[in-house]
């Protein structure tokens, strides 16, 4: 099964056989600027909105 004869040969072969780590953001389109301005703006607003329903639905159930 093996060919490689010696150590050093298999060595090389596993060598040559691996791949590099693949960055997957060079598989993604650029996010433009405005688009990434507005998600770091929105982000905040959205979690403290999403805080304050919760607060209101906490604070207006019938607990007895």
């Amino acid at each position: 099964m093996k060919t490689e004869k010696t150590t050093e040969q298999r060595l090389h072969t596993y060598a040559i056989n691996q791949q590099p780590m693949d960055d997957l953001d060079r598989h993604l389109p650029p996010t433009p600027k405005k688009t990434f301005m507005l998600y770091l703006l929105a982000s905040p607003v959205l979690a403290l909105g999403a805080w304050l329903v919760l607060i209101w639905a906490c604070l207006n159930t019938d607990a007895n």
